[in-house]
């Protein structure tokens, strides 16, 4: 089998500072950039999705994937933010 490996460090030119931090704000802009965005392997929220699926003890990465359902689906309920320090 072979694996791709993304990383996010600060010298990647596409790595954004403001959204490094786990405030609710941050984790709002990271949930709607990922909602709208793709990428070279396709659209982020497959990505995200799939990474808080098999990651689910994540806290972060469940909120995020919970904001970006909601983005895609605002029907699906209300969203309050995970405190998330």
């Amino acid at each position: 089998q072979k694996a791709l490996i993304y990383s996010a460090t600060i010298d990647n030119p596409n790595f954004v500072p403001e959204l490094a931090s786990h405030t609710s704000s941050a984790l709002e802009k990271a949930a709607t950039l990922i909602a709208h965005s793709h990428g070279p392997s396709g659209p982020n929220r497959e990505y995200l999705l799939k990474l808080a699926d098999v990651l689910p003890e994540d806290p972060y990465l469940a909120a995020l994937a919970h904001r970006v359902r909601s983005i895609l689906d605002p029907l699906s309920g209300d969203y309050s933010p995970a405190s998330i320090t």
